[in-house]
């Protein structure tokens, strides 16, 4: 069940993401600043679902290690 109050609401914050992307699909500019305001949504709200449903701080997606980690995916990508 916690699995499902996990998965529920980053869901949600992803489809409607989705489909907020694909109506500005023939315009780059805007699907590409889209595509970055979900992700970042949806990392905010996977943060805030595990500080509620497991009581303890996301390490996972902390900010300390986020400059470092955000130059090695933008080269590796």
């Amino acid at each position: 069940m916690r699995l499902l109050k996990q998965l529920l609401p980053v869901g949600v914050v992803s489809v409607v993401g989705g489909l907020c992307v694909s109506a500005v699909q023939g315009n780059p500019f805007l699907a590409l600043l889209f595509g970055a305001v979900v992700a970042v949504l949806a990392v905010l709200t996977y943060a805030k679902v595990v500080r509620w449903s497991e009581r303890r701080a996301p390490v996972e997606v902390a900010g300390e290690d986020a400059r470092a980690g955000l130059g090695r995916g933008t080269l590796l990508g």
